[in-house]
């Protein structure tokens, strides 16, 4: 560790600040990214029953993996760490280096990709407006909209140190998120379209289980929440996991469903654009996504920040106010860059396959294969012998049967092979039929 870069006096853990309720709202809003906007292609691909099949199956196997880490953390007498101390004290240094590298890269695919949907959603709804020239092509652009979107409204909340400062961040992205799936919801019941039962293709059904992943995992925010929440005790910890896993579900399900409803067969990634618009109401609920994920954006960007930290074996709480305001200009300017530098078409076809591969692959195994082997080493099978480090943790309860753990196993190894492969064929399939440029990713 690089003593320079520290200032010991900091605190090294986030304060106890907020209440079970709007815990689980900042852990919610962890879940339900730009990742909502997608499962309305999710439905249309998988057909509805196998859709909800996804989601139910990944919302319960998120609640048990959080719940195993909650309960590794109390074995390890580190229940108000963070997530990189407790793998390490579970597994070893190596595994929570990997842990980290994961996280980070999981932060950084994702807040590439809400660069991305802000950029288009913006370039979409301003079109009627562009020019040969002038500040309309600064503004109206792609790359223009994207980034003096992001500047205004998101980058002053990711100067935030910690996760649990950003509660008028989480509470107005998941107001508008409501709002969203509302507007989907009227939009269904003014021009109603057929929910397909069948699956549309078999690959690309089960690469729809990348997307899912992708909305509704939050594994990695688990001990901030803890570490912030007042009047700690396992039960409540469960309980705010329970509520915001629900409450996910609840959502991703209606933006589904509804807004498959809401389109014709040939719907997008982003359900969005394959609304008319031309109406002064759909632009209005595009300004409304292109917030929601302005007032995202700082939850992953603070997770990714700290955990890209972590690599370095550095607590970026503790980093002095040099280092805080550098490292978070250069996070944020750094990928904003690549984005508004890559033209737009690259971004959505092989720019977009490598953004859903660092995705899908990072959130199988820090999501689900590190908690799942952590909580083994650290409750399952702990002995003096096999586990010396972890000594002076509580005794555990054991939530999670060893059947469970090892049935999340398994549901990860789909996740780690199965579908990087269906992504990859999917990818290969559409070069093939129709150009690459067709490949617009299913992440969004």
């Amino acid at each position: 560790m690089d003593k320079s870069l520290m200032e010991p006096a900091r605190p090294r853990r986030p304060r106890p600040r907020h209440g079970a309720g709007l815990s689980s709202i900042l852990l919610l809003n962890t879940m339900i990214g730009s990742g909502f906007l997608s499962m309305a292609f999710c439905v249309q691909t998988a057909g509805w029953p196998l859709f909800v099949g996804a989601l139910a199956v990944t919302c319960f196997t998120t609640y048990l993996t959080s719940v195993m880490l909650l309960e590794t953390g109390r074995a390890v007498a580190l229940d108000t760490g963070d997530m990189s101390e407790v793998v390490e004290k579970a597994l070893g240094i190596k595994w929570r280096r990997v842990n980290d590298a994961c996280n980070a890269l999981i932060c950084l695919g994702a807040i590439m990709s809400y660069f991305n949907a802000i950029g288009a959603l913006g370039a979409d709804a301003l079109q009627d407006l562009r020019h040969d020239g002038g500040i309309y092509v600064l503004f109206a652009t792609y790359p223009g909209f994207m980034c003096w979107t992001v500047l205004l409204f998101a980058a002053p909340f990711c100067f935030y140190r910690e996760y649990g400062e950003l509660e008028v961040a989480s509470c107005s992205a998941l107001a508008l998120t409501v709002v969203t799936c509302l507007a989907l919801v009227i939009a269904a019941f003014v021009n109603p379209h057929a929910i397909p039962a069948a699956p549309a293709s078999g690959v690309a059904s089960v690469g729809v289980l990348g997307n899912v992943l992708y909305a509704a995992v939050m594994q990695y925010a688990v001990f901030e929440m803890y570490a912030g929440l007042q009047d700690r005790d396992t039960t409540k910890g469960r309980g705010v996991v329970a509520h915001s896993v629900l409450g996910a579900g609840a959502i991703l399900l209606i933006a589904g469903l509804a807004g498959c409803a809401a389109t014709s067969s040939d719907v997008d990634a982003n359900v969005l654009t394959s609304l008319n618009n031309a109406l002064t109401t759909i632009k209005i609920l595009y300004a409304c996504v292109v917030m929601h994920l302005c007032f995202y954006i700082p939850n992953d960007f603070i997770l990714g920040r700290l955990y890209a930290f972590r690599v370095a074996d550095l607590n970026y709480l503790q980093v002095s106010d040099s280092v805080h305001y550098a490292a978070s200009t250069v996070f944020l300017a750094a990928p904003l860059a690549v984005m508004a530098i890559i033209p737009r078409e690259l971004v959505d076809c092989v720019f977009e396959l490598i953004l859903a591969l660092t995705g899908e692959v990072p959130i199988a195994l820090s999501c689900f294969v590190i908690p799942c082997l952590a909580y083994r080493a650290a409750v399952l099978e702990r002995t003096p012998a096999t586990t010396p480090l972890l000594g002076g943790g509580a005794v555990s309860e054991k939530p999670v049967s060893v059947a469970a753990t090892t049935a999340t196993l398994m549901f990860a190894v789909v996740v780690l092979v199965v579908c990087p492969v269906c992504t990859v064929y999917q990818f290969v399939d559409d070069c093939v039929t129709d150009g690459c440029a067709s490949y617009t990713g299913r992440r969004r």
